[in-house]
């Protein structure tokens, strides 16, 4: 006893006898996949391979909904294979800033100030610790003011290159 089965390549025949076009008619691709060879690439690998469903309009909604699925991948795939890889220019990035404001400020300082500074160095040519030098510093300060501006900064950059 023999079985039937019905292969992709039948019901793309039984489609054209009645509708006059192949099954895969209306699939939507991303541009950049050339609609023929995808379809001949199809029947070469899957053909002869049993269908789920043997409902033909059944079958060609199934075809339909499944490259409207996964439509953006296909798209991704598209443009990935289409870039250009550098492997020397491996790092790109853009970057931009604006901002603005306004700075104001007072300040005031009194007092005095006395610090003492040791600079001690030894001899090389003695046996023991001696200072070398010492010196001291000493004085007052006074100082105050007042900053006040307005202020906008805006920056563009373009770092790209080998990392």
């Amino acid at each position: 006893m023999g079985y039937a089965i019905v292969t992709m390549n039948g019901m793309n025949a039984a489609y054209e006898n009645i509708y006059k076009h192949d099954i895969f008619n209306g699939i939507v691709l991303p541009e950049g996949i050339d609609r023929d060879t995808l379809i001949d690439r199809i029947m070469i690998r899957a053909g002869e391979f049993s269908v789920r469903h043997t409902d033909i309009d059944y079958l060609h909604a199934e075809i339909l909904n499944f490259f409207l699925i996964h439509n953006r991948t296909f798209d991704k795939w598209v443009k990935a294979l289409a870039l250009e890889y550098d492997p020397i220019e491996n790092y790109n990035r853009y970057e931009e800033y604006e901002g603005s404001g306004n700075n104001s400020g007072t300040s005031q300082s009194n007092g005095s100030d006395r610090s003492t500074e040791t600079n001690t160095r030894a001899a090389f040519n003695s046996s023991g610790y001696e200072p070398y030098e010492k010196s001291e510093v000493s004085g007052s300060s006074n100082i105050g003011g007042t900053n006040t501006g307005n202020y906008d900064d805006a920056h563009t950059s373009h770092v790209h290159g080998n990392i």
